[in-house]
């Protein structure tokens, strides 16, 4: 990725509790043009990408390729009106359905955004 719609995902830590790191957007990306004119927002999906791109560039790390099956549950919390740095947190969703994981994105501290994201690895893959 790393464009102007969005920066690469920078990972900063990984475990089994899951992975963590940051998305800048910035104030001249593509996302705020026409939404809408006059009051740019950031749209809400804009967040369902980052996090699938911090499970793909996790994925990818590892060596596994993975693929975005959906989302579930997804709460937006925050509107985000220019530049922002965003941490994204992606890890084991307790009483979730299985090949899900739960994200949250944060600015400031404060969350911006949280749901549930499908994975399903390829064939031949494995999880």
């Amino acid at each position: 990725m790393g464009d102007v719609w969005l920066s690469r995902p920078e990972l900063a830590a990984s475990s089994e509790a899951g992975v963590e790191a940051a998305v800048d957007i910035p104030a001249d990306a593509p996302w705020f043009s026409g939404h809408f004119p006059g009051r740019p927002v950031l749209p809400g999906v804009v967040w369902l990408y980052a996090a699938a791109e911090v499970v793909r560039e996790n994925a990818r790390r590892g060596g596994r390729p993975v693929e975005i099956a959906g989302f579930r549950n997804v709460r937006f919390r925050a509107r985000v009106v220019g530049a922002a740095r965003a941490v994204i947190v992606v890890g084991p969703a307790v009483g979730a359905r299985a090949g899900e994981l739960r994200f949250e994105v944060r600015i400031d501290g404060e969350p911006v955004c949280r749901g549930l994201i499908a994975v399903r690895y390829p064939a031949g893959e494995g999880a």
